[in-house]
């Protein structure tokens, strides 16, 4: 980290903890593939602190902005743990967002347990400012790097169908997708009102991102998830992504069933789902996701 960028994360942490606010260590840590990651050690008269620091170039500070959203949002639900978001912000070179650290390890059954029921709740948590069921977001955000849009929609199948799947596709044919690829994902979305007919979820507070990677304990064992991207949506959203990429330990959807159960036709649904993702890798990481693309839309194809 360069000196101007540790300089204005002083200035920061100061405002927040005090003027004799000073970062003791700073230490390059793991924290995914898009940003640069850090932990600082802060200390003050009477304290030593942890703080993690994401570190990308001056472009991306939007995708901090909507990250701190996303974790305020999640956090303000009193439902399941999140890192506490303390700001962000941009020298000349960096943009950077700064939150709380953890020390982290793969989730056990006791936590897997815990997070199970904590996201069952999470989703039952709705929008009270609105006055309709709408689906969306306050705002747009990201997927991964991918822009997400969450313009609101007051149908489900409508808002799936433009804002998920029919955008990531528009992305997806300036990227090249194989015509075969590109029709059998056309046909689908041509009949997403059928797959969702008569269907209207409740408009639910969604992580947006919840692979298995996004979900780990602390050293105390309580359940953290962070890099969301929420909205709100289908609840079922989140819980087939656990599915997508590995997926969590069984403790967890027996958990989460107890208190919510899956209603019926989850089982196509979760595909057209996945899907989404399926198609942002491949906007994001190109030909290697047609294979996986193709058996993701013939499950659906089969059922309709």
């Amino acid at each position: 980290m360069d000196q101007t960028t540790q300089c204005a994360l002083e200035t920061e942490l100061k405002s927040i903890f005090g003027e004799n606010c000073c970062i003791r260590r700073c230490r390059s840590v793991s924290g995914g593939s898009i940003s640069r990651s850090f932990h600082l050690e802060i200390e003050g008269d009477t304290y030593v602190r942890d703080v993690f620091i994401k570190l990308n170039n001056v472009s991306k500070y939007s995708l901090f902005t909507a990250e701190e959203t996303s974790l305020t949002a999640l956090a303000n639900t009193n439902t399941v743990r999140v890192p506490k978001a303390l700001f962000t912000g941009c020298t000349q070179q960096h943009s950077f967002i700064a939150m709380e650290y953890f020390d982290l390890k793969p989730l056990d059954i006791t936590a897997a347990v815990i997070l199970g029921e904590q996201m069952a709740h999470l989703h039952q948590h709705q929008d009270h400012h609105q006055n309709q069921n709408l689906y969306g977001f306050k705002q747009d955000n990201f997927i991964g790097l991918t822009p997400q849009s969450n313009h609101s929609e007051s149908d489900w199948s409508v808002f799936i169908k433009k804002q998920r799947l029919g955008f990531q596709l528009e992305l997806a044919l300036k990227r090249g997708l194989d015509n075969k690829l590109v029709k059998v994902v056309e046909t689908i979305i041509d009949h997403v009102e059928i797959i969702f007919d008569n269907y209207a979820p409740a408009s639910s507070l969604l992580h947006g991102d919840l692979w298995a990677g996004n979900a780990a304990m602390t050293a105390d064992g309580e359940p953290v998830i962070y890099d969301p991207a929420c909205y709100y949506g289908d609840r079922e959203t989140d819980i087939a992504m656990t599915e997508l990429f590995g997926s969590y330990p069984l403790e967890f959807y027996q958990s989460y069933n107890r208190l919510l159960p899956m209603a019926d036709g989850y089982q196509i649904r979760k595909h057209v789902y996945n899907l989404y993702h399926l198609m942002n890798h491949y906007n994001l990481f190109g030909p290697s996701y047609e294979s996986r693309l193709m058996t993701e839309s013939q499950q659906i194809i089969a059922q309709l």
